[in-house]
């Protein structure tokens, strides 16, 4: 397992006395992360390791704050109900742009050292968040085999993995766990 330790931060007026700061982590889900019983023991355990945790999720219902905390983990909910609406071309082309966006600033405005995308559908507004703030990524495949790769763009979720700074997955062995274990032999 991998463990990143809270960075150490010096006050500017040059006091020897050293300010310990939680690592922040930005964790965005793509569904109500309240109901999501995987991202929330992830976000707790990280809590418990001394990290700072603010995940970005979909809301549906309309009467959900904007924001919220939840046993110390600080939520803000991106509410578009309208998401979960299939629609058909061209306006899906529109839809998809319009998430990416929408999801890109929301993680962008979150103070953070490291962005974890859960799920393919996360990874490229998280990738994009990351890599405009030059932080690490972390992708977490929760359902395997990852039927992403072999759908939509297979080439460009092929090439955020390949990017991502860790990557990771639960289940049976896949080809995710492969090039995980390629590029990263500690994970």
């Amino acid at each position: 397992m991998m463990k990143i330790l809270p960075r150490v931060n010096t006050p500017a007026t040059g006091n020897a006395t050293a300010l310990r700061s939680p690592t922040r982590v930005c964790m965005h889900v793509r569904e109500r992360v309240l109901s999501d019983g995987r991202v929330l023991r992830e976000a707790t355990a990280l809590l418990e390791e001394g990290f700072s945790v603010s995940i970005v999720d979909v809301e549906r219902e309309q009467t959900r704050p904007a924001e919220e905390g939840f046993r110390g983990i600080h939520i803000k909910h991106l509410v578009k109900p309208h998401w979960h609406v299939p629609v058909r071309m061209p306006w899906r082309i529109v839809r998809a742009a319009e998430k990416f966006v929408a999801s890109t600033l929301a993680l962008m405005r979150v103070p953070a050292d490291i962005y974890h995308a859960h799920d393919a559908n996360a990874l490229p507004a998280c990738y994009a968040a990351a890599l405009l703030h030059r932080r690490p990524l972390i992708f977490d495949a929760h359902e395997l085999p990852l039927y992403e790769l072999d759908r939509g763009h297979p080439r460009l979720l092929r090439g955020l993995l390949m990017h991502s700074d860790c990557a990771g997955a639960s289940g049976p062995p896949s080809r995710l766990k492969s090039n995980a274990r390629s590029q990263y032999p500690d994970v």
